[in-house]
């Protein structure tokens, strides 16, 4: 493959299934050098100075494109330092809360070439305080070759699954289905057991359905990847609803909606009569073929490639 340019990926990694490591992934693919920065691990390790001293070289080196992800604890100035030598990309994954309780992130969109987030109201956010020509409404991807159906084992089978952290909302939730006698296995932060890499794939083929509650309700067009990758593994899914989520997925073809326990709970008694196991694979899919054509991580960084005219 031509190489087309080196991408620097200022972010984390080094940590297995970080989300630098499937974008990082999908601009190699794509013909791209790509130099990872994990700035924490240079954080911990050499202090500050050390690490403005490795993005200034690296920006030195003329990159097509410099992408910040996951940037507190670097200060404003260094990215305006790293913009004069090359394109810089503020890449935000995060709700709209956190950008709110982190105001240094606008000094740092103020600074980039380009910005983009990952839930349309938080890009409105930001393109409100800073000027809109530069940001982007750009969502996270999947990698397929990750993610991806396998065989049921009988260690995971279960009729609803759940994998997520444990929160409050979420464990009322559980506790609602397990007072009307639905048992639904959790795995994640808080429920006793994680699931990574493969493992999440088996669980997802073992369930009958994945259950998936967000965290965030209230910002448009802003919910959690991991709808993505329950797609991309073949899973039913029984969402939450957060605004503007029906633009990309249709309710009852390609997934299917709640919003409270009571709805949830009528979503579950329609769809687990015997008669509607062909139904629940069909809306499955919906939603697998929508996430490999639509929302893989080589999309996302097509959009990148794009937008900075790299």
């Amino acid at each position: 493959m031509q190489h087309k340019g080196k991408i620097i990926i200022v972010g984390v990694c080094d940590v297995e299934g970080s989300t630098n490591l499937y974008m990082a992934k999908a601009f190699a693919r794509l013909g791209y050098d790509v130099v990872p920065c994990n700035y924490r691990t240079i954080l911990q390790k050499y202090g500050p100075r050390t690490l403005e001293s490795v993005l200034f070289k690296l920006a030195a080196d003329k990159p097509s494109l410099m992408i910040f992800s996951k940037c507190n604890n670097i200060d404003s100035s260094i990215i305006a330092r790293c913009s004069l030598s090359c394109k810089v990309w503020l890449w935000f994954m995060d709700p709209l809360a956190t950008l709110i309780q982190t105001p240094e992130i606008i000094d740092h969109a103020n600074m980039a070439d380009y910005v983009s987030a990952t839930g349309l109201g938080v890009a409105q956010y930001i393109s409100k305080h800073i000027g809109g020509e530069k940001v982007y409404h750009i969502m996270e991807g999947v990698d397929p070759e990750i993610y991806r159906p396998t065989v049921a084992t009988n260690e995971y089978l279960a009729d609803i699954s759940f994998i997520g952290t444990a929160t409050p909302e979420r464990m009322a939730y559980l506790d609602f289905l397990g007072k009307v006698g639905i048992k639904v296995r959790a795995y994640g932060q808080g429920f006793g057991s994680e699931v990574h890499g493969f493992t999440f794939n088996i669980v997802c083929s073992s369930a009958a359905a994945m259950l998936a509650i967000n965290n965030e309700h209230t910002t448009q067009e802003y919910f959690s990847d991991r709808i993505f990758r329950l797609g991309a593994c073949g899973a039913f899914v029984l969402h939450s609803f957060s605004p503007g989520m029906d633009k990309y997925f249709s309710n009852g073809e390609d997934v299917v909606y709640f919003n409270s326990p009571e709805s949830l709970m009528e979503a579950i008694r329609f769809y687990f009569t015997p008669d509607k196991g062909e139904l629940r694979r069909a809306i499955a899919n919906n939603l697998r073929y929508k996430v490999l054509h639509n929302h893989t991580w080589e999309n996302t960084v097509r959009k990148i490639i794009e937008a900075a005219e790299i």
